[in-house]
């Protein structure tokens, strides 16, 4: 952080579902930046296996974990780097912050698609955890809470989400 601008970190992200290593990620934001905000991104093809839980059920999870951050919907679009690049910078128009603008991430296809939108990027240390491998877990019965922050685990609950996973094919 700086006395001669404040730095926004921006993270974009599924959080399908939020665990252990987007813990580390904020706690990385929150202790690097003046204020941190997610862009929740938004599959347009709605629930899917890699895609389990909808954005008000994720919202709700977020909103739950911490009150106070800023997270704004942004729809992926996987097949056009543009129009998902269109939909981020729309954001922006929402947040309206006149803060520099930090993409943080490790993510090599988010940093392509998004750099030219950033003042600058962050590349933290990858986490170990992913959301892939808790939904892997889920479908094969193999214990997966472990990897989830224990605040989690009752609103994944009330949304049906181990449900969900198991019975979601596509």
């Amino acid at each position: 952080m700086s006395d001669s601008y404040r730095e926004t970190a921006v993270i974009v992200g599924r959080f399908q579902p939020f665990h252990i290593g987007h813990t580390q990620l904020l706690e990385y934001c929150f202790n690097h930046y003046d204020d941190t905000v997610i862009l929740l991104g938004e599959d347009p093809n709605g629930r899917t296996k890699r895609n389990p839980l909808n954005i008000e059920e994720r919202k709700d999870l977020l909103t739950f974990l911490f009150e106070t951050i800023s997270i704004e919907p942004v729809v992926e679009n996987f097949n056009s780097t543009l129009k998902f690049r269109q939909n981020v910078q729309y954001s922006f128009t929402i947040l309206d912050t006149n803060e520099k603008l930090v993409l943080v991430t490790e993510n090599e296809t988010t940093i392509n698609s998004l750099k030219p939108l950033f003042s600058r990027i962050d590349t933290p240390p990858r986490p170990l955890c992913r959301g892939k491998i808790i939904r892997e877990r889920i479908q094969s019965g193999e214990d997966w809470k472990h990897l989830i922050p224990k605040e989690a685990i009752s609103i994944l609950e009330k949304h049906n989400f181990t449900e969900i996973v198991q019975n979601k094919v596509n």
